[in-house]
């Protein structure tokens, strides 16, 4: 014969239940009333009144004393009819149900628990708020039996007064408790449990009978766990000849040390594992137990695992940061992940294991090593992200250290353009006979909208002429190379390198190569007021002039006395003139427009194969010293511009070395006049002249004991403070020398 479980009972069919021996029908009113664990519950209530019995005979609802259900005599009643009608197998089925009531005068709802209970208004009826509609009873026909009956619900209109359904199946209240309406008991029974079918009657036919326990339990897979790390518990699946698989239930206990069993979990029957974990130092040892239970009884055994022996390790601590730079990284290119070191008070850290995160997607390990860093290359990805964990030798892990997450772009193509009209191009030969403007431009494939704004520098031999920022793309931008920043440029190949970069760290440099060809230059400097005294004339000059002048190379110097006369007579320095130890005469005696002194340098580099250079010309106008100054001993630089407070400055000490930075552009921006500062990206010192900072390219060479009268003051030694007494004509000439100006480019190189 087929069987069935009750949940497969229509709503409104009839069952049998044995009652005292007896056979009683009972109506299936809803599916799921409740849940005992896991196990759906079932309603029933009966269909006739077995009309004899506490049950099948009229009685009072309650007696005056207590107007509440608890209290009542239908309560007791149907309690009474539960332990003494329903067999004991039965009972072990009944569940014990939770109910709502609402006590006269109450503003909310109580819970009671019964095995055998009444059914209240709103179940009935749907009014009120003890309990949801069934919706069985959805007319008075159905809600008919044998005769009227109460419901566990007080009239909350009138004192000792409950409802009731009436002969017809309407609600009704009594004007007292005490009237005269059977109890018709209702209960659940589980879903699970089985009937027969016969024809329409469906009988209940079995007991329950307790289900068998697992037969093997492991844990963890051996005899030993790692404190503070999980484990897997696990165990034999069963079946029962009652309860499907799926509502059975695995106790799960634990003992540690020996100790009592706790409750660690409950799971469903078709789940065989859990996983569980020691707290360091809680336990030394542990043991595991499950039982299976089919929702009315438990397994008479229980399976026990051996003693597990717990070891203390403590993880490694997480790690205290994890960067990705660049913080915005481009597809194809690189991206550096660090992070920083964890500790592990066991002392016994291994290394670490870093993830990847793609789109939002699942982790993937991507590193494990003692490292703490790692390269990635970035894939055609919308999103990244990276976490990192340290781990130890016993594999306890650390948590993770989850880095922000990067959204890769394409990557950004930066373009450096010379112009056409620039007089600088890529391959040019320049002469520095014109002024030499750079023109360029900047785009940017990365910023299509032009918002990005960009910082350029610009170097030449290792050195910073220029940087300027707040540039736009295609804006069209120019630099000119200064003729003192020429001036220092060697002849031959060279690079102007530009390098621009915007404010997400990108850079791109672009090479400018020209040719410098400079092989000629003349020198002459503005006249220069000697004041000689007793209206006398300039008789005697003394020109000394050091520098690299090898064979093929030709040099001229030529000095005047009446460089302010309409025709200025020129005295060629012979030979024996140049660099001599004593004073030579001027030829000329005529001076019309006053004593005025001029040099004048002319310097080729004819067929000279190597370097040639002038490191400076100095010399005596009467009884003035003159010094006209060139540059270092690598190139020739001869600069008469650099004249300007040059004799103040080396006579009298007026510049003062405050220290060095690293590069031109660190130099003070509020100096006081004469300070003096070493820039050591350029090689050189650099003064402030109360206008701007200029280069200190020269030498002074002086007399360390020379009196008045000496014969060469300049070279022959002597004591500084002997010129003093030559300040007042110094002072004289200062403002001329200040006027000083090159009149064509001195550098000769090779």
């Amino acid at each position: 014969m087929p069987f069935q479980n009750l949940a497969d009972a229509s709503i409104g069919s009839i069952i049998t239940v044995q009652e005292s021996g007896q056979r009683a029908e009972y109506i299936v009113l809803q599916h799921g009333y409740t849940t005992v664990g896991i196990v759906p519950q079932t309603l029933i209530t009966r269909r006739q009144s077995p009309g004899s019995g506490p049950i099948g005979l009229p009685g009072y609802w309650s007696m005056p004393s207590s107007a509440s259900y608890d209290g009542s005599r239908v309560d007791s009643v149907l309690n009474n009819f539960f332990n003494s009608n329903l067999p004991a197998w039965m009972q072990e089925y009944v569940a014990n149900t939770p109910i709502q009531i609402r006590d006269t005068g109450a503003s909310a709802n109580r819970t009671l628990n019964r095995r055998v209970f009444a059914l209240s208004r709103a179940e009935l009826f749907g009014v009120g708020s003890d309990g949801t509609h069934i919706p069985y009873f959805n007319s008075n026909a159905r809600r008919v039996y044998d005769s009227s009956w109460w419901t566990r619900t007080n009239d909350p209109s009138y004192s000792m007064t409950a409802f009731f359904t009436n002969g017809s199946g309407a609600l009704d209240s009594g004007p007292q408790m005490i009237a005269a309406h059977l109890a018709r008991p209702a209960f659940c029974l589980p879903a699970n449990i089985i009937l027969q079918t016969d024809n329409t009657v469906l009988n209940l036919v079995t007991q329950n009978t307790s289900p068998l326990a697992p037969t093997t339990i492991s844990v963890n897979g051996g005899n030993t766990i790692m404190g503070g790390q999980q484990f897997a518990v696990s165990w034999s699946a069963v079946s029962d000849d009652f309860t499907p698989t799926a509502q059975l239930q695995f106790h799960v206990l634990r003992s540690l040390n020996g100790g009592s069993w706790q409750n660690v979990a409950v799971v469903n029957g078709l789940q065989t594992s859990i996983t569980d974990s020691i707290a360091n130092g809680a336990a030394a040892n542990v043991r595991y137990a499950v039982f299976a239970h089919d929702g009315y009884a438990r397994s008479i055994n229980q399976i026990e695992s051996p003693v597990v022996q717990v070891i203390t390790n403590f993880a490694p601590t997480i790690p205290p940061n994890i960067f990705v730079t660049p913080t915005i990284p481009f597809r194809g290119e690189t991206v550096n992940v660090t992070w920083g070191a964890s500790t592990d008070q066991d002392g016994n850290l291994v290394g670490y294991k870093l993830e990847r995160s793609i789109d939002g997607g699942g982790w993937t390990q991507i590193f494990q090593g003692s490292g703490r860093a790692f390269t990635d290359t970035i894939g055609q990805w919308q999103t990244v992200r990276y976490r990192v964990r340290a781990y130890d030798s016993f594999d306890a892990h650390s948590g993770y250290r989850t880095s922000a997450v990067f959204n890769p772009q394409d990557p950004v193509a930066i373009t450096i353009t010379v112009q056409p009209g620039s007089f600088i191009q890529d391959g040019a030969t320049l002469t520095g006979d014109a002024d030499m403007t750079l023109l360029y431009a900047i785009s940017n494939n990365f910023d299509p909208n032009m918002q990005q704004e960009y910082v350029l520098q610009l170097f030449i031999d290792n050195r910073e002429l220029d940087t300027r920022s707040g540039l736009i793309p295609n804006g069209l931008y120019s630099f000119e190379l200064s003729k003192s920043a020429w001036q220092t440029i060697r002849n031959g190949a060279r690079a102007l390198i530009l390098i621009v970069g915007d404010a997400s760290g990108n850079t791109v440099s672009k090479n400018i190569n020209f040719t410098k060809a400079v092989f000629q230059a003349i020198l002459q400097s503005d006249p220069i007021f000697v004041d000689v005294g007793n209206g006398d004339i300039i008789k005697k000059f003394l020109v000394n002039i050091q520098g690299n002048f090898p064979s093929g190379s030709a040099l001229t110097v030529k000095v005047t006395n009446n460089a302010m006369d309409d025709t200025p007579v020129w005295h060629i320095l012979s030979p024996a003139e140049l660099n001599s130890n004593d004073f030579e005469s001027f030829v000329n005696d005529v001076v019309q427009n006053g004593n005025y002194f001029a040099i004048r340098v002319e310097a080729d580099r004819g067929t000279a194969g190597t370097d040639c250079w002038i490191d400076q010309i100095s010399g005596i106008a009467g009884q003035s010293f003159i010094s006209v100054i060139g540059g270092d001993t690598i190139q020739l630089q001869v600069q008469l511009a650099a004249l300007e407070q040059a004799l103040q400055e080396g006579l009298q000490g007026l510049l003062k070395f405050q220290g060095a930075v690293s590069t031109y552009s660190n130099l003070p921006t509020d100096p006081n006049p004469w300070d003096l500062w070493q820039a050591d990206d350029t090689g050189a010192e650099w003064y402030w002249n109360g206008v701007r900072w200029k280069q200190l390219d020269f030498t002074i060479s002086v007399d360390m004991t020379p009196t008045e009268n000496s014969i060469n003051p300049v070279s022959s030694g002597g004591a500084f403070d002997a010129i003093a007494s030559l300040s007042s004509r110094i002072d004289a000439i200062e403002s001329i020398i200040s006027n000083t100006a090159m009149a064509l480019d001195p550098t000769i190189q090779s």
